[in-house]
Order: C-alpha cells, then sequence, then structure tokens
C-alpha cells in the first residue's frame, strides 16, 4: 500500500471485518506499506495498520520516508516494496 488512507472517517468498508476483528487475513498474507512522514493523517494510518498487523502477527514491512504526498515518495517506497516481495536469490 502506498500512501493509504484508511482512517475511521474515510476507510474503505472492505477493510472494516478485518480491523474490527470479525475477519482474519488469510495466514499467507503478506503487507508491505508506505507513507510519508510529511503526510499528516495517512502517516497517521499507516501507523494504526502497522500496529494491527503486529498484534495479529501479519508479517508486515513498513517504510516512512521524509517527503510528502508526491511522485517521488512513491517512486522511492515502489522500489523497496518489489525488493520485499520479490527478493533476490
Amino acid at each position: 500500500m502506498l500512501s493509504p488512507s484508511l482512517s475511521l472517517t474515510s476507510r474503505p468498508q472492505y477493510f472494516e471485518p478485518y480491523l474490527s476483528g470479525r475477519v482474519r487475513p488469510h495466514d499467507q498474507l503478506r503487507i508491505w506499506m508506505s507513507a510519508g512522514t510529511y503526510e499528516a493523517y495517512i502517516h497517521q494510518d499507516v501507523q494504526d495498520m502497522q500496529a494491527y498487523c503486529e498484534r495479529i502477527g501479519l508479517p508486515t514491512r513498513t517504510l516512512y520516508v521524509h517527503r510528502g504526498h508526491s511522485f517521488g515518495a512513491w517512486r522511492e517506497a515502489a522500489i523497496e516494496a518489489v525488493k520485499y516481495f520479490f527478493p533476490a536469490k
């Protein structure tokens, strides 16, 4: 997830069963998230999601970049996401 907006006022209904604890994610799911430290509520949303994933034991990697909501932040983060999901052998 690149700069996801998951706050309580705007989070997609898709995530609600997971965040409320009614549904548990698939055991093989791995999460990668990133947000800029200047993205205000998005930065907080990622921190909250990271805490949730850690609480339920879901493998998660989180990257915080010192940027705002910008292509530069996403470009930097996307490289790290690819490395996470497709590690060099």
